[in-house]
């Protein structure tokens, strides 16, 4: 069957297009082909164990996806945790299978453990007029996932 890929605010906008039996095949054709799927609507995608890795998801819509073994750049996951978009990003947490957290923002994915380090270099780098209000802005989003990644249910 004939699968669209289509970006997440204009249907009319096709980000990938191919013959595939599933959308999960569709994305991983996509991934492999380099595709941007950033803004993609993967609205409920069961993307169970599709590979992932160099994939261009920013701004995607991955609520309710099934990411459950799922491979990303950091490794594989084992569960999404939260996403959502701030200062112009999205970003996307999740649990990997040795119970890391990894949180993804923009084009910048690494574990939880490494952006309190990386976020000042990050934002210099990405919005180097606005650094310290984005450093700013991302702080809290830092100590949320924390708190989800600890299983505090996103209370401090």
């Amino acid at each position: 069957m004939t699968v669209r890929i289509v970006h997440r605010y204009d249907s009319t906008r096709v980000l990938y297009e191919g013959e595939h039996e599933t959308v999960r095949d569709a994305v991983e054709a996509a991934v492999k082909a380099r595709a941007n799927l950033a803004g993609a609507n993967l609205y409920g995608t069961n993307l169970a164990g599709a590979n992932l890795a160099g994939a261009s998801l920013g701004g995607a819509c991955l609520a309710e996806a099934n990411l459950d073994r799922a491979k990303i750049n950091s490794g594989t996951v084992s569960a999404l945790l939260a996403t959502g978009t701030l200062k112009d990003y999205s970003w996307q947490a999740w649990r990997m299978e040795d119970g890391s957290t990894v949180l993804r923002v923009g084009c910048e994915e690494r574990p939880l453990s490494e952006w309190d380090e990386h976020l000042p270099g990050i934002c210099r780098q990405h919005e180097p007029s606005r650094a310290s209000e984005y450093e700013a802005a991302y702080r809290p989003l830092l100590a949320f996932v924390r708190a989800l990644s600890e299983g505090k249910g996103g209370e401090s």
